[in-house]
């Protein structure tokens, strides 16, 4: 059944004059949000939880304009934003379900660059990622441009799914949308079908730990729009909310 959210303060999103207030689908869809972040207060704390709020923070976050109302400004040289939140009631990562962001690159190199974390979790066992390009000496390369999606745990190994990302450029935002329901993990970028792959088994529940969102350091983002939900997205669903946002996504990039 559906989840019941207590807010703290209403995300833009979801007031009366908000995108996923005018299209009843996506009404229908955030009664499964069990934990959101909009940033719109200029803050990393959540708008919407059914567990706790309390956790770890950085000290000086940087906003910017984002999808709708203010996005979070993640990666860079240590100052980058980063929050962490209590799996319980907000992450139902252990059995089913699923996240959405929006991201947005601002200087990302797409000659030679390392890893910016997107969302993860504090034991390591699920990370979102943006894995940038690496050369040889040679010129040969050794590593490819991606979104990652990735599970790492004893009992399964490493099992990821990929993206292109190569060709995103400064100020365009694009959605992102991960779905687990193990031993199956998915992924889907701007609306698109859901590619995934299934591990050997189901991971443990205590390879996992708490919510990790955003990074301090790695290629300057922003991110925005961020929900957890209580099940996986079906693709007609990630294809409603990338129709619904994309109009504001178009104006609000720098």
């Amino acid at each position: 059944m559906p989840l019941g959210v207590r807010a703290a303060e209403p995300e833009a999103a979801t007031r009366p004059d908000g995108p996923y207030h005018r299209r009843p689908e996506l009404r229908a869809l955030m009664e499964w949000v069990t934990f959101g972040l909009s940033f719109d207060g200029a803050t990393l704390n959540p708008d919407m939880a059914l567990g706790e709020c309390r956790g770890q923070r950085s000290h000086s976050p940087e906003f910017a304009p984002g999808v709708v109302g203010r996005a979070a400004r993640i990666g860079g040289q240590g100052d980058g934003a980063w929050g962490v939140y209590p799996q319980a009631g907000n992450f139902p990562i252990s059995r089913r379900g699923a996240l959405s962001l929006w991201i947005c690159p601002v200087n990302w190199n797409h000659q030679s660059d390392g890893y910016t974390p997107l969302v993860s979790t504090s034991q390591g066992g699920l990370i979102v990622e943006r894995q940038g390009p690496a050369y040889a000496a040679d010129g040969k390369l050794v590593r490819g441009e991606a979104l990652l999606a990735v599970l790492v745990a004893r009992e399964t190994g490493s099992v990821s799914v990929a993206a292109e990302c190569a060709r995103w450029r400064a100020g365009e935002w694009h959605l992102v949308v991960v779905n687990w329901s193990w031993p199956r993990l998915e992924l889907s970028v701007d609306g698109g079908p859901l590619a995934g792959k299934a591990a050997i088994e189901s991971p443990r529940a205590s390879s996992f730990g708490d919510l990790r969102v955003g990074s301090a350091s790695g290629s300057p983002t922003l991110i925005d729009e961020l929900f957890v939900y209580g099940r996986p997205l079906a693709e007609a669903e990630i294809k409603v909310i990338w129709e619904s946002l994309r109009p504001q996504a178009v104006r609000s990039g720098r």
